[in-house]
């Protein structure tokens, strides 16, 4: 069950970040957990880094179109 909070989870001061744990179960016996750390801090990065790694294949395709002719 996925809740919304208003608190700010940028692991400075005394907020932490948020964790989801999933847990793998064959026949109701457990075989594994996962954790993921959940931080809002990160997200603005994701933009930039999207940015650059359209920049590649663009340039990418380009050089490939270029060979071919």
């Amino acid at each position: 069950m996925v809740t919304a909070d208003d608190l700010p989870d940028g692991g400075t001061g005394t907020n932490m970040g948020e964790s989801l744990v999933l847990i793998g179960t064959v026949d109701g016996m457990e075989i594994g957990t996962l954790t993921f750390t959940i931080w809002d801090v990160a997200v603005p990065a994701l933009p930039v880094i999207a940015q650059l790694l359209l920049a590649a294949f663009l340039a990418l395709g380009g050089y490939r179109r270029y060979l071919r002719r």
